[in-house]
């Protein structure tokens, strides 16, 4: 009996094998591998998509999406389809994609490993909770760009460019035994005391001294607009602010050239000043291929490329993933960068008080507004104004005589010429011909005050934020 059962047995896996082996409708199955599954997919693994089409499944087309262990991976974890990545989302984010670009040729981020941005800094501030953190070079670079941003407030680092002495006292030719007698290291990193004389004060090994500035570099040479220490002036019985943000031209020596006027900034004097993000230099050489190589400091240009949805699932079996959900970017604003803005002429610029790389600038192509100092928005209504604009919050701008409370969107005329007349007329006893306004300001919550010319006469006025009640300071 039990021989009879085994035979029976093996008569049953013998026809099983042979149904399989044959189809009458569609023929022989494709081979299966466990490595490549259906013969030729997954091989060449690469980041973009992926289609099955085969000619047992030629009423479906599944695209294979490339899925990753976090948004900074380099490289995929594997690939699954639409459908399967959306049974269980998790969360949905917005990023900006970054790359590297140095003569006209663009570089993933990943490809130039030895880069550093936000040159020199000591603090960044979270995008996020706008608190100011230390730095952390060691951080993903993408994750730098995508959630840090520079301190305007932070006077940064200094970096040895070679070897060089730490002297006693802040001056070329000393006495031998003035000397400290200590040599700093190429690239190393100090924190900056003061500066006096061409030199640096800085503290290295416990040892208090003064560096050459010809032989390092700091933050403060990477700066595009610097706002000096308040100097106060009279101005009748208002004091009004007679510095505000310049544009910078060049560090000389321990000075800021400003293109105003070519007017000097001692760097001890310097409130905050704001840099150029958009600028990252190799600290050490870089090496693509035989064709493809960069010095040390070499600079790259940060480019942003259209914005990426990620999305976060629940993958069975990688667990949470992170996958791109590529939609247009579609805008009807144009943005250019601080590089191109800079290449015009520039009549006023300000920026926020608090968020101090939230800002305006009126050119001679027009009026830009930003929130991060890098890329910046027209505001089409003034694109042929060049005259004074003041950013007083992200929601209250002034542009000429101008207001808007929603952060540029609409505006309504608030600086009434005939009301500033008036109030000159009345003050002075003289009628004002021709009134020029050159620049606005606010001393203090709710105040604006306001300069004008009548020709051969300046004079300052002030009134409340929300009214017309212009009086002449004496």
């Amino acid at each position: 009996m039990l021989f009879v059962i085994k035979v029976f047995f093996q008569i049953c896996v013998i026809l099983g094998s042979l149904l399989l082996m044959y189809s009458p409708a569609q023929g022989a199955i494709p081979a299966y591998d466990q490595k490549n599954q259906f013969n030729g997919y997954h091989k060449n693994i690469n980041s973009e998509p992926k289609m099955i089409t085969h000619e047992n499944f030629q009423s479906q087309s599944l695209e294979q999406i490339p899925f990753y262990k976090s948004k900074y991976s380099q490289f995929p974890s594997g690939y699954a389809s639409k459908e399967i990545l959306s049974e269980k989302l998790l969360s949905k984010e917005n990023n900006d994609i970054f790359y590297l670009e140095k003569n006209k040729q663009n570089f993933q981020l990943h490809q130039i490993p030895n880069v550093t941005a936000y040159h020199l800094s000591q603090k960044w501030i979270e995008k996020l909770s706008g608190r100011s953190v230390p730095a952390d070079l060691n951080q993903n670079f993408e994750n730098i760009l995508q959630n840090y941003k520079t301190d305007p407030l932070d006077r940064g680092l200094i970096l040895t460019l070679k070897k060089t002495i730490l002297r006693k006292s802040p001056r070329l030719q000393e006495d031998r035994e003035e000397k400290l007698e200590v040599t700093i290291p190429e690239n190393y990193f100090l924190i900056p005391i003061s500066f006096s004389k061409g030199f640096v004060e800085v503290i290295y090994k416990k040892k208090r001294g003064y560096l050459d500035m010809n032989d390092c570099i700091s933050k403060f040479d990477f700066a595009q607009f610097v706002l000096p220490l308040e100097t106060l002036k009279k101005s009748y019985r208002t004091k009004l602010t007679s510095k505000s943000w310049q544009l910078v031209t060049h560090r000389e020596f321990d000075f800021l050239k400003t293109a105003n006027d070519s007017s000097s900034i001692h760097l001890n004097k310097i409130k905050a000043f704001i840099t150029n993000d958009r600028l990252a230099y190799s600290f050490k050489s870089v090496f693509i291929n035989e064709k493809i190589q960069f010095p040390t400091w070499s600079q790259f240009t940060i480019q942003k490329a259209p914005m990426t949805h990620w999305v976060s699932s629940q993958h069975k079996n990688h667990g949470v993933v992170w996958w791109r959900q590529n939609q247009p970017f579609e805008t009807t604003e144009k943005y250019i960068t601080i590089d191109k803005l800079l290449s015009k002429k520039i009549f006023s610029v300000s920026f926020d008080a608090k968020k101090n790389q939230a800002g305006i600038i009126s050119s001679e192509d027009g009026v830009y507004i930003t929130e991060d100092g890098q890329y910046w928005k027209a505001i089409p209504q003034f694109k042929n104004y060049s005259g004074p604009v003041y950013y007083y919050s992200s929601k209250i701008i002034f542009i000429g005589s101008y207001r808007s409370f929603d952060g540029g969107k609409t505006f309504e005329n608030y600086i009434q010429i005939d009301k500033i007349a008036d109030a000159i007329n009345n003050s002075t006893g003289q009628v004002a011909r021709k009134i020029k306004l050159t620049q606005i300001k606010s001393v203090q919550p709710m105040k604006v005050v306001i300069e004008v010319t009548t020709g051969d006469q300046i004079h300052t006025l002030r009134s409340s934020l929300f009214a017309q009640n212009w009086k002449l300071s004496e």
